[in-house]
C-alpha cells in the first residue's frame, strides 16, 4: 500500500487523523478557518492559529467519478466527494455510499475516519 507523504503544514492533520479527529485551521486573529493546513492565513496573512476538531457532517459540494484509477488496488469506478462540513471547510474523500451519484450535490453525508487505509477520510450518507 501507498503511503502518504506527510509535509511540515499537515503533520498535525495527520496527527489528528491516527486520533481519529478532522481537524482544520482557524485563525487567532480573524477567525477564518481554513484547509488544507498553511503556515498564514490567507484572509490576514496571519501566523497565530489554533486547530479545531470538526464534528464531521457537511453536504455534498461537488463530486466525480473516476473511471480509471491513477493508482492500482481501487475499484473502479468510484466516486470523489468534495464536502463542505458544518464548520465551513471543504474535504476531498471517497463516497461510502449506494446513492446515484447524480443525486449526491446537497446531500447530507459523514465523515468516516480510517487512518490505516489508502484513503483515510470517507463520506457515507448521514445516518448510515
Amino acid at each position: 500500500m501507498a503511503k502518504v507523504s506527510i509535509s511540515d503544514d499537515s503533520d498535525l492533520f495527520w496527527a489528528g487523523l491516527n486520533e481519529r479527529r478532522l481537524l482544520f485551521q482557524t485563525c487567532r486573529a480573524c477567525g477564518a478557518h481554513r484547509f488544507p493546513f498553511r503556515m498564514s492565513c490567507s484572509r490576514c496573512g496571519s501566523f497565530e492559529n489554533d486547530l479545531t476538531e470538526s464534528k464531521g457532517g457537511g453536504f455534498v459540494y461537488s463530486y466525480t467519478v473516476v473511471e480509471r484509477p491513477l493508482l492500482p488496488g481501487f475499484d473502479e469506478p468510484y466516486t470523489v466527494v468534495l464536502v463542505e462540513v458544518d464548520e465551513g471547510v471543504r474535504y476531498l474523500g471517497l463516497y461510502a455510499g449506494d446513492v446515484d451519484p447524480s443525486q449526491l450535490i446537497g446531500s447530507r453525508v459523514r465523515a468516516r475516519l480510517n487512518p490505516d487505509q489508502r484513503v483515510p477520510v470517507s463520506f457515507a450518507p448521514e445516518g448510515n
